[in-house]
């Protein structure tokens, strides 16, 4: 048996078999030789300087148009400029050529010009500037007049966004800290970091050069009565007294708080006063004073309650002057009462109208003191002023003054080599500024206590 020779096999495998290999299109023609061109009209062109440098016969001539005849095989046509009138010669039989198979990697073929059919190559893709800015930061601010997108009332609380948008990337705002007043206006600032990606829906925010982050601040407003008389005879004012503190979110650093979050707070009463006098025809007059006191309390952005209370005081005088009877009346939570609401100044309003004691608290004058804004000497010297006003004060250079007549028992008494005279009660002088010191210094430590104990 004859063993088959497996070495004739592998050299007809060798010979025959021929490796594939992609080529990119490319033009040509065959008077051309062997060079390649990216186009029909590039080949064309070539053909064109070709035969002028060649042969003085096409001087005159230009490149006319390029028909496409198949996918493969395009044809262009020469024109000869017109001399000396003649007529214009068309030639249209050089034909371009398409070889290969393919266009080279990532690049597209387009044919949607027939006389320029070619491989456009890949689009570099535009540079994702987000993706560079990924863990970067920049100081940030975001403000605006009333809650939006950006901060949320949540039980009071002004909540802000955690994520944002600038220049259309995105950025984590964790690190803020953002005050909000009773009417939901806010303020925030804080360092932002890019995520590295870009922005969708997040909401904007500022960039800003200030590092300074806003602490909460307390403003009093204080609008006193300015009467003004109308056609109608009667003085009108409006007067307002409104104090208000804001509150506050902070922001985490690394995890951790960088303060305590708080509530917006405000405290303020808008008085509107009528006083109306009628005069009768013997000289006597009625005089009506009317306020209105609406009383507006805030515990939270969004969170206000307000209440009104009437105050109504008639002054009765005669045609001299003289004043015959007053007479007042009140409606509303506001009207002084013994146990909860007094009206030590007299003004016809209880004595918390304008401050903070609730009815459940009995009276207290919480929130009355702001340590920002009272010192030990401002409360010493108010409550001084006061208690100097008082009528117990003002009259105690009339208190127990007496001019005494007659003789007056007094008594010796002799202890060793001294003699005591016991005769102080005859005289007229009795010591009342040791007396008053006495009052402003015991008025000295209950001021201390009341604005720091």
């Amino acid at each position: 048996m004859r063993v088959f020779n497996y070495r004739w096999l592998y050299i007809c495998l060798v010979l025959f078999a021929s490796p594939v290999y992609a080529v990119d299109y490319y033009w040509y023609m065959s008077a051309l030789g062997s060079q390649k061109f990216s186009s029909p009209h590039d080949a064309a062109n070539a053909f064109m300087a070709y035969s002028q440098s060649n042969s003085t016969t096409y001087t005159n001539y230009r490149l006319g148009s390029t028909r496409w005849q198949s996918d493969i095989r395009w044809q262009f046509c020469q024109l000869r400029d017109s001399v000396n009138g003649g007529s214009t010669n068309n030639n249209c039989w050089y034909d371009v050529y398409r070889a290969g198979d393919s266009c080279p990697p990532d690049h597209t073929f387009n044919n949607s010009d027939p006389s320029r059919p070619t491989c456009i190559p890949p689009i570099d893709p535009e540079p994702d500037l987000c993706a560079d800015k990924g863990g970067s930061s920049f100081p940030f601010t975001k403000s605006n007049s009333s809650a939006d997108n950006y901060v949320t009332v949540v039980n009071g609380y002004g909540i802000p966004n955690t994520e944002a948008c600038y220049g259309g990337c995105a950025a984590s705002t964790t690190d803020q800290k953002c005050t909000i007043k009773t009417s939901g206006a806010y303020r925030c600032s804080g360092t932002a970091y890019y995520t590295g990606s870009k922005c969708t829906t997040a909401p904007n925010v500022d960039f800003t050069d200030q590092q300074e982050r806003p602490q909460p601040e307390t403003t009093s407003e204080e609008t006193p009565c300015q009467y003004v008389e109308g056609p109608d005879g009667v003085l009108r004012c409006d007067s307002e007294f409104t104090t208000q503190k804001e509150g506050q979110y902070c922001g985490e650093v690394n995890g951790v708080k960088t303060c305590v979050d708080s509530k917006p707070t405000k405290n303020g009463v808008n008085i509107k006063t009528e006083v109306k006098t009628e005069t009768k025809p013997d000289g006597s007059s009625t005089t009506t004073k009317t306020d209105t006191a609406t009383h507006t309390k805030c515990t939270g952005a969004n969170q206000c309650t307000s209440t009104t209370t009437t105050t109504k005081t008639v002054i009765e005088k005669d045609a001299n002057g003289k004043t015959n009877s007053i007479k007042g009346s009140c409606t509303g939570p506001a009207c002084p009462d013994k146990n909860t609401n007094p009206d030590g100044d007299g003004d016809g309003f209880g004595d918390c109208i304008t401050g903070d004691c609730a009815a459940e608290e009995g009276g207290s004058g919480e929130g009355w003191y702001e340590s920002k804004d009272d010192t030990y000497a401002s409360v010493l010297g108010d409550f001084r002023y006061r208690v100097a006003a008082l009528p117990v004060v003002t009259g105690i250079t009339s208190f127990l003054t007496f001019n005494p007549s007659g003789s007056c028992p007094g008594e010796t008494i002799n202890a060793w080599v001294f003699t005591i005279q016991l005769d102080q009660w005859c005289g007229n002088q009795i010591p009342w500024n040791f007396i008053a010191a006495i009052i402003l210094g015991v008025a000295a430590i209950m001021s201390f206590r009341i604005a720091f104990l």
